[in-house]
């Protein structure tokens, strides 16, 4: 499948992915407690933060898998002994929590371990293939039989606890077909093992860094503003989601084609000018379509005690940009074999964020902490654009001078007709939506080239 075809592909799972997600979360939540669904998440959320040390090795298994000489079988059983160690490591964690009181089930702990990490390495195998679309669509399978489950447990009144039996059942599912794509696993040479420390060593702690820098906030705001702002972080947060549809999967496609490329002493520069030319595509007139409407898009999705949160969702915005932009070149470099650099750049900025998200917090609530990640998002992208042998994204430029003509046209508007009920949110989105097409397809002649052929593609 060629490199549009997949991306493409990706990209629609992914916002499939995601709006079932937040279907199934909205009917959930209505059977379950806070409390109960909150028990969810918070296991969740420890799973996540332990699951950093394996998910630096998958990402050595995703470079290593990208490369034309190597052997599929034995990174899946290369992963397969990397998942079950973990979850051997992650079952006595979390029963030594029970221990302690830390939490209070550890069964489910480890059953949402099992769900999760266990799927998710073996779909890195299947991306490292450049297979980004057929990964996409897996997991969007794997949210389906979740989803099920879950309906299923909630209406019938079941325990939480079936909550992470579902998410367990559904990624058994899901690395069943995973690893029947990829063919039986083989007990790993000593040279690929070899091979795949040589980039462990690097990206394990890049992923431990990096882990716990996207977690560090909700952390710091709670500790200092309060759980009210933690909740108000997370609407805003979530509002901007959909930004990152794009770059999730191109990020993973340019590792891989770069590996393969720089595998066989072939230049990826152009592989990285691809992707970073269209990976902010979506962010761009999402952020800036946020600013120009304001609260009511917030509301409209999720009730009106958000409302006064349009400039924090738009300051997030901001930062997805320059994050869909480092998901890019970050891959690029890890691509050509040089994560030493990402874990440079990613101690350095770890720092800067800690540091900036804490004073915006003290002097500057919420939209201080905005801001800190703005400055830091920004270094990163400066750092990693310096280092990866690529100009400044001509993409980039023509999607933000469509998007502030865009944004300026639609506050007009609205400043003009206000914001009587939500058919007026959904016409002022359309309106944005297509003087941005419009706009950047006018100035872009790359996205007009990708549009050409997305429609040749269908019409064959």
């Amino acid at each position: 499948m060629s490199r549009l075809k997949q991306s493409l592909g990706a990209s629609a799972a992914n916002g499939t992915q995601m709006v079932l997600g937040f279907l199934v979360l909205a009917v959930v939540s209505r059977f379950y407690s806070q409390i109960e669904v909150g028990i969810y998440f918070y296991l969740l959320g420890i799973v996540v933060v332990s699951d950093s040390l394996a998910g630096g090795f998958f990402r050595a298994v995703l470079k290593r898998e990208g490369e034309y000489d190597t052997d599929t079988r034995e990174l899946t059983g290369l992963t397969a002994v990397i998942i079950g160690i973990s979850t051997v490591g992650f079952a006595l964690v979390a029963f030594g929590l029970d221990l302690v009181e830390v939490i209070s089930h550890p069964i489910a702990a480890v059953l949402i371990f099992i769900g999760t990490v266990g799927s998710r390495g073996f779909l890195m195998v299947l991306g490292g293939q450049g297979r980004v679309a057929e990964r996409a669509w897996i997991e969007v399978l794997r949210t389906v039989l979740r989803g099920a489950i879950w309906v299923g447990a909630a209406l019938m009144q079941l325990d939480v606890i079936w909550l992470a039996l579902g998410t367990a059942v559904a990624g058994t599912l899901v690395t069943t077909i995973t690893i029947s794509l990829l063919g039986l696993p083989t007990v790993p040479q000593r040279e690929t093992l070899r091979s795949i420390w040589e980039f462990a060593r690097y990206s394990v702690p890049q992923s431990v860094i990096g882990g716990g820098l996207g977690r560090l906030t909700p952390v710091v705001v709670g500790s200092i503003l309060g759980p009210a702002a933690v909740g108000a972080w997370t609407i805003a947060n979530r509002t901007m989601l959909p930004s990152m549809i794009v770059p999730s999967a191109l990020g993973e496609l340019t590792i891989a084609r770069s590996s393969e490329q720089t595998s066989r002493g072939e230049d990826h520069s152009k592989e990285v000018r691809l992707g970073t030319h269209f990976t902010s595509i979506l962010a761009v007139p999402l952020t800036f379509g946020v600013l120009a409407i304001g609260d009511p898009v917030v509301t409209m999705l999720f009730g009106g005690q958000y409302s006064g949160l349009a400039l924090v969702a738009g300051g997030l915005g901001v930062t997805k940009i320059f994050e869909s932009q480092c998901n890019v070149l970050s891959s690029g470099i890890e691509g050509r074999d040089n994560p030493e650099i990402i874990l440079r750049v990613t101690a350095m900025v770890a720092f800067l964020k800690v540091v900036g998200i804490t004073v915006g917090a003290i002097f500057f609530g919420l939209i201080g902490v905005v801001g800190g990640i703005i400055i830091s998002s920004s270094v990163k992208f400066v750092l990693l654009l310096a280092r990866s042998r690529v100009g400044i994204p001509t993409g980039l430029r023509n999607q933000l001078v469509a998007g502030v003509i865009m944004g300026l046209v639609v506050l007009g508007f609205r400043s003009t007709f206000g914001v009587s009920s939500t058919v007026w949110v959904f016409g002022y989105v359309g309106l944005g939506g297509v003087m941005y097409a419009l706009l950047l397809f006018g100035m872009d002649v790359e996205s007009r080239t990708v549009a050409r052929d997305v429609l040749t593609s269908i019409g064959t």
